[in-house]
């Protein structure tokens, strides 16, 4: 349940740096799970498009379909009483695997319900299209309404335990401003199409280019990337086992040993990894050979993260 998105955190599918980003080190929300964990935004013009699909193609079945997927992940990926229902139900890979991992089924229904949207407003000569973007609108400027009155009334925004920076609302502020720019450029081009149509498909490209410039920026933004001479650097140590390992498994403890699936990048046989589902023995298993007791792991649980080595060594011998 720790790993379940707040609610608040809806606002992204607007505003994906609405809370901050971890890159620049402002980011600020309530959980466990981690940044790229909850991302669920897929794009302005995907929005629209999407929108304008569900008020016009609902009797669609294909369509009909894929916003039935679209709607899925937030039944799971969220903190609502629905979620830990679910979560709580003996249900195989549901009930053992991190909840917003379905989260993928997102992106994808909402550029496929886009696609019809968009081949809808080629092909229909009619004004229905303005009914999305104005309800987007509406939602765009009650939020930045929203974060101008915290500011001018100093309104507590968010609980310290949750901040990294001083100032969350400017923080948000600031980054509204990209997709709301993006909005209103995409909004006045579909707007102009609409009403002179034979520039449609010249505006769909264009916004087209938008959407991507748009995705890049944000992309481009989180993925911030160091020397791989600083993330894996070269030791004597490596060197030796890469070279004499053969077909055999290596395997470190206490100080010695590596983080999860670091050995992948040295080509290197190591039992330690990554398991994106959680068997309850072989996760009791993993957790003792981090030098843990049975009983911290009946109160806590725990993920399945193969690290067989890590904790103090001599903790580790105690529990062999």
């Amino acid at each position: 349940e720790k790993f379940l998105l707040p609610g608040y955190w809806l606002v992204t599918l607007f505003s994906p740096d609405f809370f901050g980003n971890p890159a620049t080190r402002n980011l600020f929300k309530a959980g466990s799970a981690q940044y790229y964990e909850g991302i669920i935004f897929f794009g302005i013009a995907a929005l629209i498009f999407g929108l304008h699909a569900f008020f016009t193609l609902r009797r669609n079945k294909m369509v009909l379909f894929w916003i039935f997927l679209f709607i899925v992940p937030f039944i799971f990926i969220f903190d609502w009483q629905i979620s830990k229902f679910f979560l709580k139900l003996p249900i195989p890979i549901i009930n053992s695997s991190i909840p917003n991992r379905i989260v993928f089924l997102l992106p994808l229904s909402a550029s496929i319900i886009s696609a019809y949207g968009v081949n809808r407003w080629l092909s229909v000569k009619d004004k229905k299209i303005f009914l999305p973007i104005f309800v987007i609108g509406a939602i765009f400027f009650l939020i930045l309404l929203f974060l101008f009155l915290v500011k001018l009334f100093n309104i507590h925004y968010f609980n310290e335990e949750f901040q990294i920076t001083s100032q969350p609302a400017i923080v948000s502020l600031r980054n509204f401003m990209v997709p709301m720019s993006v909005y209103l450029a995409s909004s006045i081009l579909i707007i102009f199409a609409t009403c002179f149509k034979k520039y449609k498909s010249l505006v769909i490209a264009l916004v087209l280019c938008i959407t991507y410039l748009h995705i890049f920026y944000f992309s481009q933004k989180y993925f911030s990337f160091s020397e791989r001479k600083y993330v894996f650097p070269e030791s004597d140590v490596l060197e030796f086992i890469k070279n004499h390992q053969g077909i055999n498994r290596s395997w470190g403890a206490g100080d010695g040993s590596l983080e999860n699936n670091f050995a992948s990048f040295y080509k290197l046989y190591w039992p330690e990894g990554y398991i994106s589902l959680n068997d309850k023995s072989y996760a009791e298993f993993t957790f003792l050979m981090q030098g843990e007791s049975l009983d911290k792991f009946r109160q806590l649980g725990f993920r399945a993260d193969a690290g067989l080595g890590h904790g103090e060594s001599s903790d580790l011998f105690e529990n062999s």
